[in-house]
Parts: C-alpha cells; sequence; structure tokens
C-alpha cells in the first residue's frame, strides 16, 4: 500500500522509539527518598500520610531517570522519552517534572536540577 511521506515518517519514527527505549526499567516499586515509594504498576505515589497519583508521563520520566540513576540526563533526552524531541517536549520535561516534585514534597530533592547539565534522580 502506498503511504503519504508524513506517515512513512511517523511509522519509522514510532519503530525507531520502541526499539531505542531503555531496556531495563524499574520494578514494580521504586523507593524515592527515604519515605515515598513509587508503585509503577497502579502509577501511584505512596508517601507516610497519603497516597499520590501519578501521569503516564510523570512514570515514563521517572523510568528514565531510575535507570541511569545518579547519572545527569539532559532535557531532551527525557522529551525524547515521552516521545517528544521538539522545543516543546523539553517544556514539557520542566512541566512534568516540577509537578512531580510539588507531589513529593519534603522528598522533592530526590529529583535534582541543573541549569545546562540537565536532571538526575539521587
Amino acid at each position: 500500500k502506498p503511504f503519504l511521506t508524513v506517515e512513512l515518517v511517523a511509522r519509522i519514527r514510532s519503530i525507531l522509539r520502541r526499539r531505542l527505549s531503555p531496556p531495563t526499567a524499574p520494578g514494580p516499586s521504586v523507593r524515592l527518598g527515604t519515605s515515598c515509594l513509587v508503585d509503577v504498576d497502579s502509577s501511584r505515589l505512596i508517601m507516610p500520610d497519603a497516597t499520590v497519583s501519578l501521569a503516564p508521563a510523570e512514570i515514563k520520566l521517572l523510568r528514565c531517570l531510575w535507570t541511569r540513576r545518579g547519572v545527569w540526563i539532559r532535557s531532551t533526552e527525557l522529551a525524547h522519552a515521552l516521545g517528544r524531541a521538539d522545543a516543546e517536549g523539553q517544556v514539557l520535561v520542566w512541566q512534568y517534572l516540577s509537578r512531580l516534585r510539588a507531589k513529593l514534597g519534603p522528598e522533592s530533592a530526590a529529583v535534582e536540577h541543573v541549569r545546562n547539565k540537565g536532571y538526575r534522580l539521587r
């Protein structure tokens, strides 16, 4: 079947994105800081005093940060993990990580950001 060029490029990008995604992912739960636990399967953040739902994009970013824990990751790489390799994707990374850090409360220091260096998970 003949494809439009735009559709063919979109299909190729989709295949490459699936093939280039990191093969290792955190298990069913990931500890952040000393008192937070992320239940990856149910997309929940479990804290001593509350349980908070996480957006799918927040889970994707956490997986990307978790697989390379302690390593600085540029926002362009995180945007690629969200399937957005443009400047708008970098803004989305900033927004989602900002929301995630707000949800983490006192444990927000687990996700570090340094301008022109990137993000990392302690």
